[in-house]
């Protein structure tokens, strides 16, 4: 189940065909870079938790949803969401609109409602 802001993001990258394009050549280059960067993910490394890097790292790195006492739980989270999927769809996808862009109008109001 694809929710429409995520349909949206798809339809304006539809729309712009040189965005589409840097979009795909963006994704494989951070994807590599992800790949290099953690060549040894699934191993148990414990130099990582020596003192120095440990004291080198953001305190905050481990808040899996942000820091302070009033930020929504889950607002990053879903974003990091939505980007993840996006960034695979775009990676793996050419996406076109078979609607016009002269059906579509813009609204204010917010619709989490699942398409």
């Amino acid at each position: 189940m694809i929710q429409r802001g995520m349909v949206i993001s798809i339809w304006w990258i539809e729309q712009c065909p040189e965005y589409q394009k840097r979009v795909h050549e963006e994704s494989d280059s951070v994807l590599e870079k992800i790949s290099i960067k953690y060549e040894r993910l699934k191993e148990f490394v414990p130099d990582q938790f020596d003192a120095e890097r440990v004291s080198r790292r953001n305190p905050n790195s481990y808040m899996s949803f942000s820091a302070g006492s009033r930020s929504c739980i889950v607002q990053k989270f879903a974003i990091l969401d939505e980007k993840a999927v996006l960034s695979w769809i775009f990676s793996c996808f050419e996406v076109r609109s078979v609607v016009a862009l002269t059906r579509w109008t813009s609204s204010s109001r917010t619709d989490t409602t699942p398409v």
